[in-house]
């Protein structure tokens, strides 16, 4: 099952290879050690059959911009 991006999940399940763990941990920490860090901060992890899971580190909003209708 789907979910539109933005909309609010109950829980959530991330499988990461060693591989994609190392590299978001290589990630966090950069973003962690940065002493201004950029507020729009997002890393993406995407594995070989493309699939993306993208982390922002903010203020508790959604960072990404809102479209009028």
């Amino acid at each position: 099952m789907e979910s539109e991006p933005g909309s609010e999940l109950r829980e959530v399940w991330v499988y990461l290879t060693p591989a994609e763990a190392a590299e978001l941990l290589v990630a966090l920490e950069d973003r962690a050690n940065d002493p201004s860090p950029d507020p729009d901060w997002h890393t993406h992890v995407t594995d070989s059959a493309g699939r993306e899971l993208t982390i922002a580190i903010g203020g508790g909003e959604d960072p990404r911009p809102r479209h009028s209708p």
